[in-house]
């Protein structure tokens, strides 16, 4: 990918609070603003440029109680009539204890030119959803035990396995996939050497959130 300026973009609406926590790259880190109890400590970055796709790994610090947390990772242009415009959102949760830290990586999309990144930290009411692949092959094994929520608890959980696609995940396989905390399947199509699968979460309020990791099917 070459600029985002060249490339069609989805622009994404994003919440800000009186609680987030911003800066721009090139930082190496952040503070809060009043009344804030995260700040982000230390920030990391990797990509991949031929699949066009990076990562956004930042430390977050909370002097406060344990709370949920959704970091996020704006593109900001730099050239041209957009200039200072954000031109994608991504972001990722998780739950960073009281008086502790914790990393949170956001995926997003990579290119040459054309953007800052510009990252924070805030607050959030959305669950967290993750699991870990624990088994690759025939059958695939996850856990998503670690999902979780401060605020409410995990009502169900949803799972699907889509084409290897990066940021995100590709279309949907149709494969039919169930299961609760745990899930297991069996390969359905020898074609696909690796997929994403894909962890949905709803709490009892109703609130989602996704995740989504490389599974490697038979050899």
């Amino acid at each position: 990918m070459s600029s985002p300026s060249e490339t069609t973009l989805s622009r994404r609406e994003y919440l800000t609070t009186a609680t987030s926590v911003c800066c721009v790259m090139g930082v190496a880190g952040c503070s809060g603003s009043t009344g804030s109890n995260l700040e982000i400590t230390d920030r990391r970055y990797t990509y991949d440029q031929g699949a066009g796709y990076g990562t956004e790994y930042l430390t977050v610090e909370n002097s406060g109680d344990t709370t949920n947390v959704r970091a996020y990772v704006d593109l900001v242009s730099t050239e041209g009539e957009n200039e200072g415009e954000v031109l994608e959102t991504y972001d990722r949760t998780g739950i960073i204890e009281g008086g502790g830290s914790g990393e949170i990586a956001v995926e997003m999309a990579h290119y040459l030119s054309g953007y800052e990144r510009s990252v924070g930290v805030e607050p959030t009411d959305r669950p967290h959803a993750t699991f870990e692949v624990v088994s690759e092959g025939v059958p695939v094994r996850a856990d998503g035990s670690e999902s979780g929520s401060v605020e409410s608890s995990i009502a169900s959980y949803e799972w699907s396995a889509h084409q290897d696609e990066r940021p995100g995940y590709g279309e949907s396989l149709n494969w039919g996939i169930s299961g609760g905390e745990t899930v297991e399947f069996e390969w359905q199509n020898s074609e696909e050497l690796l997929i994403d699968l894909v962890l949905k979460v709803t709490d009892e309020e109703g609130r989602t959130d996704e995740y989504n990791s490389w599974a490697g099917g038979p050899e």
